[in-house]
């Protein structure tokens, strides 16, 4: 039986570049990268990652977005 591969999608930005890759859990090696320029294309090599991942059959495990919109409010 075939073991599950599971990859987190890494998006980050240096300057007007923005590098979107995949990195297999566990090993950390990366098996997809695009680096595009502007926000459109950005968005467009997401979606080329998330379909990779259909293709070759693995999990995409996406991190939580670091925006505070999913914290918990305290209730006092």
């Amino acid at each position: 039986m075939k073991s599950v591969r599971a990859v987190r999608l890494e998006v980050w930005r240096r300057g007007a570049t923005v590098t979107v890759a995949l990195r297999a859990i566990g090993s950390g090696r990366v098996v997809y990268r695009a680096t595009r320029r502007s926000e459109r294309a950005t968005e467009a090599a997401v979606l080329g990652a998330e379909r990779y991942c259909v293709t070759q059959g693995w999990v995409l495990v996406m991190p939580p977005a670091n925006d505070g919109a999913g914290e918990a409010e305290s209730v006092a």
